[in-house]
């Protein structure tokens, strides 16, 4: 064998080495890709935030469903506070509920979509009227809410067709300095699901 033929067998086994490494890489790469793209997928499925409105449902406990039509309850007239162009009002044991039909005028359904108390006795995401509003803030925030709006007398949290508006006030003994969430208190809240209809939604 000449020295010249030596040098290309010596070249040609080069390449082959060279490409066995980079099989081996690729396929190192492609199997540290599926694991992250199964772990991902575990994660996500495990702890993303459920649909905005199954949420609420889940962490406040009434009468009603929200987005649930009013003809699976079996509500008393004596119940039904009022009834206008495209609302129901219901009150029970001093707390307010609305069911919203939507603005198209052969919709005769009547979905639960607003609520509203004043009272203690009800908790939301783990706060009640009379807590401190961090721990209100807080808690909406773990639960996906953005603020959208503060005012001296409310702050609006959003989480896609869910509004809630938080009424405050200035705790008792606490500081007067001008801060919308330390030294405030839940003096109330109402919360509003906004329509998927094409028009312009329910009336308020």
């Amino acid at each position: 064998m000449t020295e010249n033929n030596l040098e290309v067998d010596e070249r040609e086994e080069v390449i082959k080495k060279r490409r066995k490494k980079f099989k081996i890489s690729i396929g190192v790469i492609a199997v540290v890709l599926l694991v992250i793209a199964t772990l991902y997928t575990f994660v996500r499925s495990h702890y993303k935030l459920p649909n905005e409105i199954d949420d609420l449902n889940n962490n406040i406990d009434l009468p009603f469903k929200f987005n649930t039509p009013i003809s699976e309850y079996d509500i008393d007239e004596e119940h039904i506070e009022d009834v206008e162009e495209g609302v129901i009002w219901v009150e029970l044991n001093g707390q307010k509920y609305g069911f919203f039909s939507c603005l198209d005028e052969d919709s005769s359904t009547y979905k639960f979509a607003y609520y509203f108390t004043d009272m203690p006795k009800t908790s939301l995401f783990g706060f009640k009227v009379g807590d401190s509003m961090e721990k209100a803030d807080k808690l909406l925030t773990e639960h996906g809410y953005s603020c959208e709006d503060v005012d001296s007398n409310y702050i609006i949290y959003k989480r896609g067709r869910v509004t809630i508006l938080v009424y405050i006030s200035w705790k008792k003994n606490g500081k007067n300095e001008r801060h919308y969430i330390t030294n405030r208190e839940v003096e109330g809240y109402f919360i509003d699901l906004e329509s998927t209809d094409e028009m312009q939604g329910y009336i308020y």
